[in-house]
């Protein structure tokens, strides 16, 4: 077979591609793994002995191929807890000035305040012990009620004194006495002799006006710590606390303000400078305060301060009978046919409704506040229907002491009517025994049992 030039140059070209295609010694091959690349179109050439000698001719050298890699997984994301972002609130300008405002107001009503403010020391009776007999002290505090140095304190703070003494702000202290009291209401005059200039007595606010939310200070003698004071609001305006066994004290502010012993009969004030309260207690399990004090409120001393000051023991119309609102759990337990009214649970021997026949309750289960069954249930006084013990304690301060009033009660299911005459409060009629304080269960003051 003869083969021409142009063949001779085709079967050359075709030798040479077939060994391009054959991998050099030690090469891998080319595995069918790649990436994806996106290569252009290339448009077709249809192929003639002379394309093909260029071809040959000026094609470049083929690149080694490179070892390929096998890929690498990478492993899924781990969830981690994304971090909560801490929010800083910057004060404003704006914000920075109504504190500044505020705690400026503060300091001036502490500044006119606390000079007429005072420690009240008292010895009581002498204490006998085996090393000897020791007089006993108490503190408390009170403040100026007018220029004429008269004290407005707690009674208790000052009920079995000897000696009483009074002590101001810069220092001055001079002896003073009991002029009146309203024990009922925990409440006491002292009268003190000091020179007028000493005297700045506070004035008197409205506590009708009081309002929860409310600014409330405090300045008083905490475990004698002359002078402090506490800010806080009102928590309450209408609290109902027990006061011994007397008739309980209504409408009592509530405040967190810090009130601890030695408080005791100090102002409680608001952001004018006016006294709304006379502090009178705590609730506390630890004897120190946990943000729940309770302070007579002032309209209470007011209307009662013109006869202390006239040397006058205030009398309040008196019962002797501690009492209960029913509610239809109440009534079920005691087997009653009513739901409405008051329960009444004990009665001092002696007392007003004792002497009129009126029936306690047998002794309650000592394992809780339930009273026992048998008392008579107050349904009406004077024609007034009754729900709560503080229905009747309203209708008493309309009356004076002596006074008769009518009480319809159910017994027995049975309807009667029993007139007693009111004696004052903790009257010395009373041949003995004392009433027991139910401690509220709910702090709701319905569920609490009140000597009335």
């Amino acid at each position: 077979m003869r083969l021409t030039r142009l063949g001779v140059l085709a079967l050359s070209l075709s030798i040479a591609v077939l060994v391009a295609c054959v991998p050099a010694p030690g090469m891998p091959e080319a595995t069918s793994t790649a990436t994806a690349v996106s290569v252009p179109a290339t448009p077709v050439v249809q192929a003639t002995s002379t394309t093909l000698v260029a071809a040959q001719i000026t094609a470049a050298p083929t690149a080694e191929p490179r070892p390929t890699t096998p890929p690498t997984t990478t492993p899924p994301p781990t969830a981690t807890a994304s971090p909560i972002p801490t929010v800083v609130a910057t004060p404003t300008r704006d914000s920075l000035a109504s504190a500044a405002l505020l705690e400026d107001a503060i300091v001036a009503l502490y500044d006119r305040a606390s000079p007429s403010v005072v420690l009240i020391t008292t010895e009581l009776a002498l204490q006998s012990t085996p090393q000897g007999d020791f007089p006993r002290q108490g503190a408390g505090t009170g403040f100026f009620v007018n220029a004429n140095g008269d004290i407005l304190t707690n009674n208790h703070v000052v009920a079995r004194a000897q000696r009483i003494q009074v002590t101001l702000a810069d220092g001055t202290s001079a002896p003073a006495r009991v002029v009146g009291r309203d024990s009922a209401n925990d409440l006491a005059v002292l009268r003190a002799t000091l020179p007028p200039t000493k005297v700045k007595p506070l004035p008197l606010g409205d506590s009708s006006k009081v309002r929860p939310g409310q600014f409330a200070i405090a300045i008083g003698n905490p475990f004698g710590l002359d002078n402090s004071v506490t800010l806080g609001i009102v928590s309450s305006n209408d609290r109902t606390r027990a006061n011994g066994a007397s008739r309980p004290i209504r409408k009592m502010i509530q405040t967190d303000a810090a009130v601890n012993p030695g408080n005791s009969g100090g102002p409680l004030l608001n952001l004018k400078g006016e006294v709304i309260g006379i502090t009178t207690s705590i609730e506390s399990p630890i004897r120190g305060s946990v943000g729940i004090g309770f302070a007579v409120p002032i309209d209470t001393a007011k209307a009662n301060l013109p006869e202390m000051l006239a040397g006058v023991e205030v009398r309040h119309p008196w019962l002797g009978i501690s009492g209960r609102a029913l509610d239809p759990e109440l009534a079920r337990e005691l087997g009653l046919t009513v739901n409405e009214g008051v329960y009444v649970v004990q009665m001092l021997p002696g007392s007003p409704a004792d002497v009129a026949g009126l029936k306690a309750a047998a002794p309650a289960n000592p394992r809780t506040s339930v009273p026992g069954k048998g008392g008579d249930v107050i349904l009406a006084v004077d024609g007034r229907k009754t729900f709560a013990v503080d229905d009747i304690v309203d209708y008493l301060d309309t009356r004076r002491v002596g006074d008769e009033i009518k009480m319809t009660i159910l017994r027995t299911g049975d309807t009667l009517t029993i007139t007693a005459a009111t004696a004052a409060s903790g009257s010395a009629a009373v041949s003995g025994g004392s009433i027991s304080y139910i401690a509220p269960t709910s702090g709701a003051s319905d569920t609490i049992t009140y000597t009335i």
